[in-house]
């Protein structure tokens, strides 16, 4: 049971080895492997050269049946959409409570502030702080906290530097020289990173991960970590609103009928369990489409017309179950076109999203890490300018 934030970031730091990772890294090869089930199945059902290679390829199934298979992984697909995202929801609130709390710490230290010239004259001019000094510049070296991307600290003038920064209460740039860790970030980077996970490709998460893992600035004023914390709150309601299939924007109409025209959603049970949402149902325009038109006008060109209907002109279950039913046939005349909507479908595919998640899993473990040991360094710190200032009131 997570009771700290240690156990919270050994958890982290060790998710992959986890069963609850192992279950989720399983069901998302299950669907990625039926993602590449449904797309022979379309090449062999639409494209008449595959004929010419029996052999070859793979036995067609009756197209009823693959249409409920289609349905069937769209809906297994949801779900393991939302267990995905209910592993970020349930450790982005921890994080956010973690962030807080460091900030209540670094506003409950009263501290004055002090110039560099201030830390050299103490250290010269007594000795009991140049002693102390001596103890503290060790301790912050082997912290692994530093200035400077390429050393340690390597000299006082960036100890001083790096005290006076703390002093006056400003935001520092550190950096992480344990290379085992998967990254680090601030609450404005994990935030950018949850979108990530929702709605990219695992091509552009890596980039995010490879910036993550470059530097940390760790804030100092309270008023910032709590807007960043507020940035991170929008970020998870955010997921909780786009949890369907390709993460589908429910509150947009276009965005709904995009998604039918593509064949991500196909099917006439998939469309009307997807009109059963309230907030979907609760955007209807009409009650039915007036303008159908017959089957010798269907085309590409006349689905673009149709997607522009939702603007104002119609949009419920009658024209969504027409969208589907026009969609179809233009398809079936068109088959790269299905094969390519289909692939473009699962371009961000299960597994890969499963693996940005163990990703963040990482980056969370070695954020914690780091602000631990800040959180240390950060009490030395203080310790050290109230020596200081202790000093020059003796002399």
């Amino acid at each position: 049971m997570i009771k700290t934030y240690n156990d919270l970031k050994v958890y982290c730091e060790n998710f992959q080895y986890s069963s609850e990772y192992y279950d989720l890294v399983k069901e998302s090869m299950e669907l990625d492997l039926m993602q590449c089930f449904i797309e022979g199945q379309y090449f062999v059902q639409y494209t008449e050269s595959a004929a010419l290679l029996d052999d070859v390829f793979m036995e067609a199934i009756n197209p009823e049946k693959l249409t409920s298979i289609v349905n069937q992984v769209g809906t297994k697909a949801v779900a393991f959409g939302s267990k995905v995202i209910q592993k970020v929801k349930d450790l982005i609130p921890r994080m956010i409570r973690f962030f807080k709390a460091f900030a209540k710490k670094i506003m409950n230290k009263n501290v004055s502030a002090v110039t560099s010239e201030e830390i050299r004259k103490a250290i010269e001019t007594d000795g009991s702080v140049s002693k102390v000094y001596g103890a503290y510049r060790d301790s912050l070296v082997e912290s692994k906290i530093s200035t400077n991307p390429e050393s340690p600290l390597k000299n006082d003038n960036e100890i001083f530097a790096f005290i006076q920064t703390i002093s006056d209460k400003k935001s520092t740039t550190l950096y992480d020289l344990n290379k085992k860790c998967a990254g680090l970030a601030n609450p404005k980077n994990i935030a950018t990173l949850l979108s990530n996970i929702t709605f990219g490709n695992k091509s552009r998460t890596d980039r995010r991960l490879v910036k993550l893992t470059n530097s940390i600035t760790v804030l100092l004023d309270r008023s910032e970590i709590d807007r960043q914390c507020t940035d991170l709150e929008i970020a998870l309601d955010n997921l909780t609103k786009n949890i369907d299939r390709g993460m589908l924007d429910v509150s947009d109409r276009g965005a709904i009928v995009q998604q039918i025209i593509s064949r991500k959603i196909r099917g006439e049970d998939a469309i009307r369990d997807l009109w059963k949402r309230k907030e979907i149902n609760s955007q209807r325009i009409g009650n039915s489409y007036d303008k159908k038109r017959p089957e010798s006008e269907w085309n590409d060109n006349y689905l673009t017309k149709l997607l522009y209907s939702v603007v104002a002109e119609s949009f419920n279950l009658d024209f969504l179950l027409y969208v589907d039913k026009v969609a179809e046939y233009v398809s079936r005349k068109n088959p790269a076109r299905v094969i390519r909507a289909n692939r473009n479908a699962m371009k961000y595919n299960a597994f890969d999203q499963v693996d940005a998640l163990k990703q963040l899993y990482q980056i969370t473990a070695s954020t914690l890490d780091f602000y631990n040991r800040f959180a240390i360094v950060y009490d030395a710190t203080i310790n050290f300018i109230s020596r200081i200032h202790t000093g020059e009131t003796s002399e």
